[in-house]
């Protein structure tokens, strides 16, 4: 669930309450107008809650994403109120490690799904931006996403960050069509000190994109 505390004096810390859900693991929250935004893991769903009083939450709809939930942003654009989520691992929630890889969802569920949460108790999904190909790992499993507006061009932008896949940005003017404009990825070379650490061996399921024969695995193979 979420942890609230009163830091009104940083100085004494104050546990108001713990919102519980339903058992999916919130990895990550967002908070705009007293609205609640968290991302569940496990649940593979974005929950949403009224918490302009705490002590009273209410929870008051559920987006449900093509892929775990962590790190999401919310934006009003054109009058409309857009969540932009990334995702990750699984396109559907409750496959695990031993999952067999022929299964179709199985390291499909990275990428970015944008729904319109202007009435936050009736989600609609807009669409789903799917990166390159299948990836799965559960070392160091962090994504999430931010949004910009371009007053230059009148232009929206969504950014994705992965930190195996890297950064991806796409053109969200039409939260309904996105259109990937840009990928960065970071080097990640064999004498990295934390190189051992990202999984590359090891008895974990996981599937990787990369080349990881060369000098630089985030360079996609074949």
């Amino acid at each position: 669930g979420v942890e609230v505390v009163d830091l009104s004096d940083p100085t004494d810390p104050t546990h108001l309450c713990t919102m519980l859900n339903e058992g999916g693991e919130v990895q990550s929250c967002k908070i705009v107008d007293g609205i609640l935004y968290a991302g569940e893991y496990n649940k593979n769903c974005v929950s949403i809650y009224d918490v302009t009083d705490p002590l009273n939450y209410k929870k008051l709809g559920v987006c449900s994403l093509n892929g775990r939930g962590d790190g999401m942003t919310v934006a009003t654009v054109n009058g409309r109120t857009y969540l932009y989520a990334g995702t990750g691992h699984h396109a559907v929630a409750g496959l695990a490690n031993s999952t067999p890889l022929s299964n179709l969802y199985y390291g499909q569920g990275n990428g970015l799904d944008i729904l319109d949460v202007t009435d936050p108790t009736d989600p609609v999904w807009m669409s789903t931006s799917k990166i390159d190909g299948r990836f799965y790992n559960t070392s160091c499993d962090f994504w999430g996403a931010e949004y910009a507006y371009d007053a230059a061009t009148g232009r929206s932008y969504a950014y994705l960050v992965s930190n195996f896949n890297g950064l991806y940005v796409f053109d969200v003017t039409d939260p309904k069509a996105p259109v990937r404009v840009a990928h960065i990825a970071l080097e990640l070379l064999p004498d990295s000190p934390n190189y051992g650490s990202y999984g590359l061996t090891g008895s974990r399921a996981f599937i990787y994109n990369f080349d990881t024969t060369g000098e630089n695995p985030v360079k996609y193979g074949a």
